[in-house]
C-alpha cells in the first residue's frame, strides 16, 4: 500500500513481470518513520512475482530492539515471508504460506546435562480458502519450534521440516515443537481444531494436546474438546513422528502419563459446551456431568460416543496448489509398565505414506 501511495508502482500484478522483484524497502522505511526511535530497523523488503499469474512472494527483514538478559537491548533480525496465490480472479479462493524465523539461544537438557544451544525459532503457516457444495472451507496448518543451526529447516513447500535432523535427533537439535491444524466452515459454525505440543524433540516423546470439534445442532452451536496424550513411552507418538509416518494424532491417554492410575479409568479431559439464547457459551449438561467444573475425566470409549465430528459433512473436492496434512494418534498403557502376557497392546503404526 505504501509503495502505491509513493508511486513506486501502480499495480504490482500488471507492472511486475513474472520472475521479477520489486524493492519496497524505501517505501516501508518511510511508513515506519512516524514511530521515530520506537520504529524497528527495516533491512529489506521485496515483492517477487512467481510464474503463474497473481502469485507473489513478499519477503522482509526487520530488526526490533528487544531486551536480552545480561546483554541489554539488542537488535534481533526477524525474517518474514508471505507466499500468496489467488485461485480465482477475485481472491475469494486462495492458498499460501507464511514463514517467520529469528535467531535464538536456548538452554537445553540432553543426557542429564544442561547446555546452551544457538539456533533459530521458526514458524510456518499454510492456509487456504475455497468454496465447495457446503460453503467456504478454510484450512490452515501451523508448525513452530526451536532448531539448532543458523538456517530454519523449511522444505520445498515452505513448511517447517520437523525431521530435518533424522529420527535419532535429541533435544539439543530441536525442541518446543507446536502443531495446530484447522479445517472448517466458519460461516456455518462447523470446524475441527487440533493442537499439539512436544516440549522436547525426541522422535518417541508422546505429544500432548487436544482435538476440538464444533458444529451447529438444532440451531445451536455446540461442541467438545478432548485433551490428553497421544501415547506413552516406550512407543511414544510425537508430532514429528506422526507427520513422518502418516497417522493422525488423537488424545488417547492421560495428559501426564507418569501420574496415570489406569484402575480409575480416568484418562482424558472432556469439555463440552453449548451457546445459550443469550449468546454465552456454557457447559453442556447433556454431554458432561460436572457442569460446575466444566469438564469430566473420561475413558476413550466415552469420548468416542460423545464428541461431534465433521465425518457427516460431505468432503469437498481437492483444490490445488493447497495440499495439507490431516491433523496429526492411538491407544495407550500406563507409563513405566509392560502389558501382561496376552494383554492387547497399542496397535501397530500403519505403513509410511508412499
Amino acid at each position: 500500500c505504501q509503495a502505491l501511495k509513493d508511486g513506486v508502482v501502480k499495480s504490482a500484478d500488471k507492472e511486475v513481470a513474472e520472475g521479477a522483484s520489486l524493492d519496497l524497502t524505501a517505501s516501508l522505511v518511510k511508513a515506519l518513520a512516524p514511530a521515530g526511535a520506537d520504529a524497528p530497523k527495516l533491512t529489506s523488503a521485496t515483492v517477487k512475482r512467481i510464474a503463474g499469474g497473481r502469485h507473489f512472494l513478499t519477503e522482509f527483514v526487520v530488526s526490533p530492539r528487544v531486551p536480552i538478559a545480561g546483554q541489554g537491548d539488542q537488535e534481533l533480525a526477524i525474517n518474514i515471508a508471505v507466499d500468496h496465490q489467488p485461485i480465482d480472479a477475485t481472491n475469494a479462493a486462495y492458498s499460501g504460506t507464511v514463514r517467520l524465523s529469528l535467531p535464538t539461544r536456548r538452554r537445553t537438557n540432553v543426557a542429564g546435562g544442561d547446555s546452551e544451544v544457538v539456533g533459530v525459532s521458526a514458524l510456518s503457516l499454510d492456509y487456504s480458502r475455497a468454496a465447495d457444495t457446503i460453503g467456504n472451507r478454510v484450512k490452515y496448518e501451523l508448525r513452530s519450534g526451536f532448531f539448532a543451526g543458523t538456517t530454519p529447516p523449511y522444505d520445498a513447500k515452505g513448511q517447517l521440516d520437523y525431521n530435518v535432523f533424522g529420527k535419532v535427533a535429541e533435544n539439543d537439535k530441536l525442541n518446543m515443537l507446536n502443531y495446530v491444524s484447522y479445517d472448517g466452515y466458519p460461516e456455518i459454525d462447523v470446524a475441527k481444531l487440533s493442537y499439539w505440543v512436544n516440549f522436547g524433540g525426541r522422535y518417541n516423546e508422546a505429544a500432548r494436546g487436544m482435538v476440538f470439534d464444533v458444529k451447529r445442532v438444532d440451531g445451536k452451536v455446540k461442541g467438545c474438546a478432548v485433551a490428553g496424550a497421544a501415547s506413552v513411552d516406550p512407543d511414544g507418538r510425537s508430532i514429528r513422528r506422526s507427520l513422518a509416518e502418516g497417522y493422525a494424532l488423537q488424545p488417547v491417554g492421560y495428559l501426564r502419563p507418569f501420574l496415570c492410575d489406569d484402575s480409575k479409568g480416568a484418562k482424558m479431559w472432556l469439555q463440552c459446551f453449548v451457546r445459550n439464547d443469550a449468546g454465552v457459551f456454557v457447559p453442556d449438561a447433556d454431554l458432561i456431568t460436572d457442569t460446575k467444573a466444566g469438564f469430566d475425566f473420561v475413558a476413550s470409549s466415552v469420548v468416542e460416543s460423545k464428541v461431534p465430528s465433521l465425518a457427516d459433512v460431505p468432503r469437498p473436492p481437492k483444490y490445488t496448489p493447497a495440499q495439507f496434512q490431516p491433523p496429526p494418534g492411538a491407544p495407550v498403557r500406563p507409563a513405566n509398565t509392560r502389558p501382561a502376557a496376552g494383554t492387547p497392546t497399542q496397535p501397530a503404526l500403519p505403513a509410511p505414506k508412499p
